[in-house]
């Protein structure tokens, strides 16, 4: 097969075609990998954005309604002697801005009024105080850390019910330069979790809240890992802890359970909450071997087609090497009186292998 020059011709160019797309198909391939991992990292700063974005305005609903009551308080001090005035003006914010409740606690002997809505019943009214209920609000947390310049957001805590994970937006009430009391609301991060499970771009993509004031999970699809001192829960906060760290709102690529991820971060300063979103990389290995095996398909076709035109070509291109050959073998048959006449070499072509040709023929001639 290999005894004709247009095979050898046909192998050379098959060889080395065969590296050219060998080479091409790998090196588009790896810079689909890069484009692929490029657009996945891009996405889950957008994702990170977009809850961050969404926590933000859900916190804030809170804030604004606290804020307001203070306002309306402070314009209408008259009603801090008539708790009932002030649970009834409770109950009409809580309905106008969509909370599950409002409380305050009293600065003068610790009491604690509150108007809590649940799952769309009526409202119920609280009043709890020393002599009764042996409750003093002043001993809370949510109290003693309470500002009047800025709302505080407390940890996440389990509901009195414990069926739910909460926290809490809180703010002094100010009168007359006199803090009368802190006013508040909770912000149900069990509900807010399970709005942030829908945010994903990707078979895996998942959006991870951690609190940074008490170094635990907060939100995430895994309820296990929510609140849990357990090492996986541990090892994901420390992981998320010191990679926005280093990168900031930059995405990065971390290993978690031996699975590698892309993820990124920011911080919402407020709460001191760390907002990730992250997916496995091997969510995009089907899309990848999608490209890789449409390039080796079509790669193979153009191979066939290119290299079935190419011998088509140098075939008859080199068709007038087998007249030169026949014409030279009976030229020299004629020299060893085998034939009485040679038989002249018949190309009407005008390049090297009709001069070829045309000298033979002289000579035959001569």
């Amino acid at each position: 097969m290999l005894n004709k020059i247009s095979n050898k011709i046909a192998l050379i160019i098959f060889v080395m075609l065969s590296i050219a797309f060998a080479t091409f198909a790998i090196v588009s391939y790896k810079e689909t990998v890069t484009a692929m991992i490029g657009l996945s990292e891009k996405s889950k700063v957008a994702t990170t954005r977009s809850a961050g974005k969404f926590i933000e305005e859900y916190i804030n609903t809170r804030i604004v309604a606290v804020d307001g009551m203070i306002k309306y308080l402070q314009n209408h001090p008259e009603l801090l002697n008539d708790k009932t005035a002030i649970m009834k003006s409770f109950g009409q914010s809580t309905v106008a801005a969509d909370l599950n409740d409002l409380t305050m606690g009293f600065a003068d002997d610790g009491s604690f009024i509150g108007v809590f809505f649940e799952n769309g019943k009526d409202p119920k009214y609280k009043i709890l105080n020393m002599q009764n209920d042996k409750y003093d609000a002043r001993t809370r947390n949510w109290y003693k850390n309470a500002h009047a310049d800025k709302a505080l957001i407390t940890p996440p805590f389990l509901s009195t019910a414990g069926n739910k994970l909460i926290s809490t937006v809180a703010k002094q009430l100010v009168v007359d330069g006199k803090v009368v009391g802190v006013i508040g609301t909770s912000v149900d991060i069990t509900s807010l979790n399970e709005t942030l499970i829908e945010m994903k771009d990707s078979e895996t993509g998942v959006v991870t809240m951690i609190d940074l004031n008490i170094n635990a999970v907060v939100s995430h699809p895994n309820s296990k890992l929510i609140m849990s001192e357990e090492a996986n829960a541990k090892e994901l906060v420390n992981i998320f802890r010191s990679d926005y760290k280093k990168y900031q709102k930059e995405p990065f690529h971390y290993e978690y359970n031996g699975v590698e991820k892309i993820g990124a971060c920011l911080l919402y300063d407020a709460a001191n909450w760390l907002i990730c979103s992250a997916n496995e990389v091997k969510d995009y290995n089907e899309a990848l071997n999608s490209v890789l095996k449409h390039q080796a398909i079509f790669s193979i076709i153009f191979l066939i087609v290119i290299v079935g035109s190419l011998i088509f070509a140098i075939g008859i291109f080199l068709k007038p090497l087998a007249f030169i050959s026949e014409g030279l073998t009976s030229f020299f048959k004629f020299l060893n009186y085998e034939i009485k006449e040679p038989i002249p070499i018949n190309i009407n072509t005008k390049d090297e292998f009709g001069v070829m040709g045309n000298l033979i023929n002289e000579n035959i001639a001569k």
